[in-house]
């Protein structure tokens, strides 16, 4: 089963957006799950197998993910595909935890969330849709929980658009993908439990006001 990360992310430097592009990042680490990959080369090229694209499935130009040391590993997009809304997913990463990256490209932090599933040899999922299993206010109370969508028609990537409520006043979801049991034939990451409300994407991300999990 191949190991990726779907974390929403934000930008590094506050002061980027006055430029007009906004820098990311994220961690590679090695099979062993704790010591930094300093020499993995990640792209969200097409060519080589990976996405980027708008929320509907139209490609875009695709950022260079650039080498910043210690196993870290850098890109920076533009305000434009913050405005539209785009999904960016690597090509699969040799040897390195995660194996792919999956982003979601958005101005304000939580303004959709992208979903990225695999088949338990780490391949793209060809089956069922995932469902939401669960979305509920901060006191427990269920909420109408939002369509999830296919990118452009894939079987294995999908996003959900909460309301200007739902994130004003913060939602838990939890969405389901299949599963059998005995494991045989199920998709992964077997559900995705995450929280969210409104956060400006100049804003610090902290454990304080986003918490993710997946299995």
């Amino acid at each position: 089963m191949a190991e990726f990360d779907f974390d929403i992310d934000v930008p590094v430097d506050p002061a980027a957006p006055a430029l007009g592009v906004v820098a990311r990042s994220f961690m590679l680490y090695e099979p062993d799950g704790l010591t930094p990959k300093t020499n993995a080369t990640p792209t969200f090229a097409t060519a080589s197998g990976g996405i980027f694209v708008t929320r509907a499935g139209t490609e875009r130009v695709a950022p260079i993910i650039t080498n910043l040391g210690g196993g870290k590993y850098g890109y920076v997009v533009s305000r434009s595909d913050e405005l539209i809304g785009c999904v960016a997913v690597t090509a699969l990463i040799p040897d390195a935890l995660p194996s792919r990256i999956c982003r979601t490209i958005s101005r304000d932090e939580g303004m959709f969330h992208s979903l990225l599933y695999f088949d338990e040899a780490g391949e793209f999922w060809t089956g069922a849709a995932p469902t939401v299993g669960r979305y509920i206010d901060y006191l427990g109370v269920d909420q109408a929980a939002p369509a999830l969508n296919s990118v452009g028609g894939r079987t294995y990537l999908f996003t959900f658009t909460p309301t200007l409520a739902d994130r004003m006043m913060g939602r838990h979801y939890r969405v389901d993908s299949y599963k059998t049991l005995d494991g045989v034939g199920s998709c992964y990451p077997l559900y995705v439990d995450s929280d969210f409300y409104f956060v400006d994407s100049a804003t610090a991300l902290t454990g304080a006001n986003f918490n993710s999990g997946y299995n």
